[in-house]
Formats: structure tokens, C-alpha cells, sequence
């Protein structure tokens, strides 16, 4: 049973950064509170996903694996539906993958702070990040769309905003 409109991680009006994903994973058995719980049930995509999460929001000087298991559901929030996403007054909000830009367009009058170059063997158009406002439309987090590159370049993004 996929549970779909839950949340996971921090409270909405608390988190710092909000992602809002196309799907929830399933949340069937093992707790949800917990990162290597939803990993075990789940899989390999849901660790690429929280381990992409963990890159973006651990400060600097911290380490992501460690910030993944200890802190990432304290500070940031996962949803699955618009209307929380919508609610949510957090200072960075991700807009995840090609699907959920169909629902929420991008603006006119867009910065993009990354895109792949014209040596890149995959479309530019798929990795890069579009940003206005606080909202940040990027690819889905999968490595090949979401490589190391692309999260230095959000979280340089970030820290000027910061």
C-alpha cells in the first residue's frame, strides 16, 4: 500500500526547506519517522533521494551521512501534494522533477543557477535549476539527473541566500 498526502520529516511550519516529491513511499510497516527505516523498506531510490536531501541541507563544515541519519527529518520536510507545499513558509522550497513542473510552472523573469553544458552527453535542459522566489525547480533526485555538480551549485546558491 503506497500512503500518498503524508508528509515525513520536520513539522511544515518548522522545516527549513520543504521538497516536494511526485510520490511518498511506502510506508506500510517500519516507522516513518526514521531515514534507514524508510531506506530498508524501500530501496535504493529512497536512499538516493534522502541522500540527495542531505547533501543540499547539511551545513558545510558537517558531514551529509551523518546529518542524513540524525538530523534531516528534524529540519526538512518531504510532501507529496501541492497544498503543503503551498502552506509551507520555509526558506527553500523544491519543486522535484519534470512531473510536478507540469503542475507548477515555472515563472517568467526566472534565475537559473545551473545548467549542464553543451559537452554533457544528456539534454542541458534536464539538469538544471530554475529559481524564483525561494522556489526551486530541479530535476528529479537521481544522480544522473542531480550529479555532485548541480548540488554544489545549489548550495552555493543557498548560502549566499542564507
Amino acid at each position: 500500500m503506497l500512503v500518498q498526502n503524508v508528509g515525513l520529516g520536520a513539522e511544515l511550519s518548522r522545516a527549513n526547506m520543504v521538497f516536494w516529491l511526485p510520490n511518498a513511499p511506502n510506508l506500510d510497516t517500519l516507522d516513518h519517522s526514521d531515514v534507514l527505516s524508510i531506506e530498508i523498506q524501500n530501496g535504493n531510490h529512497w536512499r538516493k533521494i534522502f541522500t540527495i536531501a542531505a547533501k543540499l541541507a547539511v551545513a558545510p563544515t558537517c558531514d551529509w551521512r551523518r546529518y542524513k541519519i540524525e538530523s534531516l527529518f528534524n529540519e526538512v520536510r518531504f510532501v507529496f501534494d501541492r497544498m503543503d507545499f503551498e502552506k509551507s513558509q520555509a526558506k527553500f522550497k523544491f519543486v522535484v522533477g519534470k512531473q510536478l513542473t507540469e503542475l507548477l510552472p515555472v515563472p517568467d523573469g526566472v534565475d537559473c543557477i545551473y545548467e549542464a553544458g553543451k559537452d554533457d552527453f544528456e539534454d542541458a535542459s534536464k539538469r538544471r535549476v530554475l529559481v524564483n522566489d525561494g522556489v526551486l525547480w530541479t530535476p528529479y533526485f537521481d544522480y544522473r539527473q542531480f550529479p555532485n555538480a548541480l548540488i554544489d551549485a545549489v548550495r552555493t546558491y543557498m548560502q549566499r541566500r542564507a
